[in-house]
């Protein structure tokens, strides 16, 4: 190759070599626009979705609690509640009588052992 067909050659050859260059960057850069547009729409999807999802929510909990307030028996429940302060109340009062005896026992160990000192 002479001298002077490879100067007229590599503006050419530069030119194709820009030309494939731009044209892959142009390709990478559209590339990546459209990801950036389908994470932008996966995001509103997804906080739609969350929105749904306390909507659901906030009907379940309402849902809940009219089932409860329906389906307990408030009888059933004070009568419940009822024998459970009536338990309570005996335990206390069981404990408040132990205490009274072991009150009894250590003051009478104690009046023993000052006799003997």
């Amino acid at each position: 190759m002479s001298l002077d067909l490879f100067r007229a050659l590599t503006p050419w050859v530069s030119f194709l070599l820009l030309l494939g260059l731009g044209t892959i960057s142009w390709l990478i850069r559209w590339m990546l626009a459209e990801n950036f547009s389908r994470f932008r729409d996966l995001k509103e999807n997804l906080e739609e979705v969350e929105g749904s999802l306390r909507d659901l929510e906030r009907i379940r909990q309402d849902d809940q609690k009219y089932l409860f307030e329906q389906y307990v028996d408030k009888k059933a429940f004070y009568v419940a509640v009822g024998k459970n302060e009536a338990l309570i109340g005996r335990i206390f009062k069981q404990l408040n009588e132990l205490a009274k005896s072991v009150n009894q026992i250590v003051g009478a160990l104690n009046a023993g052992e000052n006799k003997n000192a």
